[in-house]
């Protein structure tokens, strides 16, 4: 049976000799990892897969995992660009246009949404989502979500403005941009997380953006 493990574009690779190796690797990785008795989410002989889409630029070491436990997939959409050193981990969810700067690394399970840019540098720890249009400051750490269309910076450092140049690239008009950015500006001294959820669902609704859902601002504008 042919390991299809890989997908690019609309190519698919199988049972190349590589794949033959990487599936192997995972093998005796799964094993080795078990033999503490925890369970890692590697299986032994488990075939686990990573899709890319069209016109993706990987620079100079960059690396990408398969998922982890059988039949995951991890997914790089469209159009993006993966400059030197930068990693997706396992069962991330990367969207179209993104842009990993140098060494930028994201861990398992992390979603990132259309057009952001990570810095160089950044991290993103596991299960956490860097919403559209976004950009995070180099050398950043963020183990919290980054809402959409915002500047992030430091270390869980939070929101500092809005995303100005991304949202004049993004095709927002200068008053859709000018409601936002007084939005901000008045609710910057909100610090907790349901503070700027709360606010950001409302926000959502009032600029009436579609494919608004639970998943509060990550929706198409």
């Amino acid at each position: 049976e042919a390991v299809k493990s890989l997908s690019i574009g609309q190519r698919r690779l199988d049972e190349g000799i590589g794949f033959q190796k990487a599936r192997h690797a995972l093998e005796s990785r799964g094993q080795r990892q078990n033999q503490d008795g925890r369970n890692h989410g590697v299986e032994a002989g488990a075939v686990t897969y990573l899709q890319i889409g069209d016109d993706n630029d990987f620079r100079e070491g960059f690396t990408a995992h398969t998922g982890t436990k059988p039949d995951t997939c991890t997914v790089i959409g469209n159009h993006n660009m993966f400059m030197a050193q930068s990693h997706v981990a396992h069962n991330c969810q990367v969207g179209n246009n993104v842009i990993y700067v140098n060494s930028a690394c994201t861990a398992g399970y992390t979603q990132i949404f259309d057009n952001a840019i990570l810095s160089g540098l950044v991290a993103i720890h596991q299960f956490c989502r860097v919403g559209k249009l976004a950009i995070i400051s180099g050398c950043s750490a963020f183990s919290k979500d980054v809402p959409p269309f915002m500047m992030a910076e430091g270390r869980n450092g939070g929101v500092k403005m809005i995303n100005l140049v991304g949202l004049k690239r993004g095709g927002f008009s200068d008053e859709a941009i000018r409601q936002q950015a007084k939005a901000v500006a008045e609710q910057t001294k909100l610090r907790s997380y349901e503070e700027w959820k709360s606010w950001m669902m409302r926000s959502a609704r009032e600029h009436k953006y579609t494919g608004y859902s639970e998943n509060w601002c990550f929706a198409e504008v």
